[in-house]
């Protein structure tokens, strides 16, 4: 057998310029998504008052909800170029269901909520069955309201 020999130790991916700049951009990208997991928190206060950011996604992925304190699991993203909506779907649909089994709980409803940077309004997505669900769910409010006006 012949004797190892040591690898000449590899170049670096990056200059220490390069990476300083992607830690800074990465810096930014985080700062923009929790501003806007904040933005939205309070803004599903008056409905939910308990709302809050989900700081527990900071310590293990998909522990909670980017915004706690709803019966929905929300995903918000923050984009600059583009996203794949199935594949955050996917995401929130998993991390709910995880969370039910890990909690004892019904899985909550997966919500993409998404804001590409500078545009506005956001754009909320959710399967069909369940805004069919909601819908239903407002016109038989909207149908009992009536009945006692």
């Amino acid at each position: 057998m012949p004797p190892r020999t040591k690898k000449p130790p590899s170049e670096p991916k990056h200059t220490p310029e390069q990476a300083a700049e992607f830690s800074r951009r990465g810096k930014k990208s985080r700062n923009k998504g929790a501003g806007f997991e904040r933005e939205v928190a309070t803004e599903l206060r008056d409905p939910y008052p308990k709302a809050k950011r989900g700081l527990g996604q900071a310590r293990a992925a998909g522990e909670v909800p980017d915004v706690e304190g709803t019966p929905y699991w929300l995903e918000l993203k923050c984009y600059a170029t583009a996203i794949n909506v199935r594949a955050v779907m996917a995401q929130a649909e998993q991390a709910a269901a995880e969370h039910a089994v890990r909690e004892g709980l019904p899985a909550r409803l997966p919500v993409v909520i998404a804001r590409k940077t500078g545009m506005r309004p956001d754009l909320v997505t959710m399967r069909m069955a369940d805004w069919l669900a909601l819908v239903r769910r407002v016109a038989e409010l909207e149908d009992a309201l009536e009945l006692l006006g």
